[in-house]
């Protein structure tokens, strides 16, 4: 069972690597976006450094772990939601199920190949991050060892839990651009500007950004979301996604 478990999986990772330009783009926009800015940064810091920080340290640091927050939503949005409605829309849906496993099975292991994608593309971005954050930090202090376990946990956490988000709304929908778009537009817009609607009070803490500040060790203005409590929102997003995704997966017709 478990091996048959192991061999499906791998199925589902080899169906999105072989999606070439969708992976090439990910990794530009994850790897490449941050080694731009440290790029600029570097040459600003060199042109004037009386005005111009080093592009490292821990400001860096955090700036740049605080962007690709962002980014992860996007290569999940990318990843997630072809490995939910990618057959679907491709019209071979049909024949995964002519094999006699499970539907449930199938999308487990679709939500599990999106997630070790998503991770491996983040995982390489923060690499690259950490990285430069240490060796272009000049005379700023350089990230501690807790501030770059934390950060990156934090990315990689919320970049799993969007995987997991993105492919179980798109298995619902079993379509991949109107919800590759709105989860983009919900997580990388809209979420930001609820944060700043006051009158929503602790109704604020049940966003996904939210969590994930709070879990990267950023100060949100007029919240007091608690860490295990982040961690429950960012949890709790996915699960209720996974459910959905699982329980029409199960009903739907093909």
């Amino acid at each position: 069972m478990i091996s048959e478990t192991m061999t499906l999986i791998r199925t589902d990772l080899l169906k999105l690597r072989r999606r070439r330009a969708l992976i090439a783009i990910a990794v530009l926009i994850a790897v490449g976006s941050v080694s731009i800015a440290f790029t600029v940064n570097t040459i600003r810091h060199g042109a004037n450094p009386l005005h111009v920080g080093p592009a490292g340290g821990i400001k860096g640091f955090e700036n740049a772990t605080d962007f690709l927050g962002m980014i992860a939503v996007v290569i999940a949005a990318m990843i997630g939601v072809t490995a939910g409605a990618g057959d679907a829309e491709a019209g071979v849906l049909r024949d995964s199920l002519a094999t006699g496993r499970s539907r449930l099975t199938l999308f487990a292991s679709r939500a599990t190949a999106a997630v070790i994608t998503t991770l491996a593309i983040m995982a390489a971005a923060l690499l690259v991050t950490t990285i430069c954050s240490i060796t272009l930090a000049g005379s700023a202090h350089v990230p501690t060892l807790g501030d770059v376990i934390q950060r990156n946990a934090a990315v990689l956490g919320f970049a799993a839990s969007s995987a997991l988000v993105c492919t179980g709304i798109a298995t619902f929908a079993r379509s991949r651009g109107p919800v590759m778009a709105s989860v983009i537009a919900f997580g990388v817009l809209i979420s930001q500007l609820l944060l700043k609607v006051s009158f929503l009070g602790q109704l604020r803490d049940l966003l996904p950004l939210a969590a994930f500040q709070r879990m990267a060790g950023d100060a949100i203005s007029g919240l007091g979301i608690s860490l295990p409590t982040a961690i429950a929102v960012a949890v709790g997003w996915a699960l209720a996604s996974v459910i959905i995704g699982g329980w029409w997966a199960r009903r739907v017709e093909v």
